[in-house]
């Protein structure tokens, strides 16, 4: 993130004060999950569907409760971790497993 030009100083102090690192993903069968050890935030369990899948990358398909619609969103393969794109500043943010982290 530090080496992306267009982010303005405070997007960069909020992204920087504690914010990456506690967010979890848990991928079922047919069900996906998101949570933050830091606050009460809980997804709760949502269906997706698998739309394309490469060696690189897996294209899922959610649907958005804020927005009302389904999105896709690309997953990009890094064994032992996965990582998206921001759609905005174009970074990447990785996500890979902690043994013993499970939901609360």
């Amino acid at each position: 993130m530090d080496d992306v030009d267009g982010i303005s100083s405070e997007v960069r102090a909020a992204l920087a004060d504690d914010y990456f690192g506690h967010l979890h993903i848990e991928y079922r069968e047919d069900t996906v999950r998101a949570w933050f050890d830091n606050s009460d935030y809980d997804s709760g369990e949502r269906p997706y569907e698998v739309v394309e899948v490469t060696d690189e990358y897996v294209v899922t398909r959610e649907w958005n409760e804020i927005l009302r619609i389904y999105e896709e969103s690309t997953t990009y393969i890094d064994t032992p971790c996965i990582y998206g794109v921001s759609s905005e500043y174009g970074f990447r943010e990785y996500y890979c497993p902690v043994a013993g982290v499970g939901p609360p």
